[in-house]
């Protein structure tokens, strides 16, 4: 996700926490999320990484039938709720062993 895994601290995670989790289900899924644009990178505005949160969220929602994903919002995960970044990264994580 354009990041070293061997210097990312917490709240850089957390401050990148909507790209890496696209780039996550891209990766795990192979299906490209509907608002990927040329604005889909590290760095892109707040309501387009509320609205690809959000995307993978359904997205796993709909693959997966998780009940705590009904409880998570991309707004949680733009700002930072760790309860719904943890949930989100236990979740992609699994899937990810599941499918690989």
């Amino acid at each position: 996700a354009g990041l070293d895994p061997r210097i990312i601290d917490l709240e850089s995670f957390r401050k990148m926490a909507a790209f890496i989790f696209c780039k996550a289900y891209i990766a795990i899924f192979k299906e490209h999320l509907l608002s990927e644009s040329e604005s889909f990178r590290e760095g892109m505005g707040k309501d387009e990484q509320i609205l690809n949160s959000q995307l993978v969220i359904d997205g796993l929602y709909a693959k997966t039938n998780n009940s705590v994903l009904v409880h998570i919002t991309g707004e949680d995960i733009y700002s930072g709720n760790h309860r719904a970044v943890g949930a989100l990264v236990g979740i992609l994580f699994s899937e990810g062993q599941r499918l690989w």
